[in-house]
């Protein structure tokens, strides 16, 4: 039981550290941004990025969902 704890942690942790904005891994690389170029961003603009990391993740969220539902509508394993 504590495999499957450690294992799901771990690939929590490695998808929050994608580069899609919404996720931690986004805010760095925004961060990362600001360093090279040398100035803030715009935060309206950080605002309409951020909208789009979550339009990503929502959208994934959708396939997934709709996946899992029509397996189960088909049967499942059999």
């Amino acid at each position: 039981m504590m495999e499957i704890l450690s294992i799901i942690s771990i690939s929590l942790f490695i998808m929050n550290l994608l580069p899609i904005p919404v996720l931690d891994g986004g805010i760095i690389l925004i961060s990362l941004i600001e360093i090279i170029i040398r100035r803030k961003i715009n935060p309206r603009i950080q605002y309409y990025i951020q909208f789009v990391g979550f339009a990503i993740i929502a959208f994934l969220f959708i396939i997934g969902f709709t996946g899992d539902i029509s397996f189960l509508v088909s049967g499942g394993a059999k």
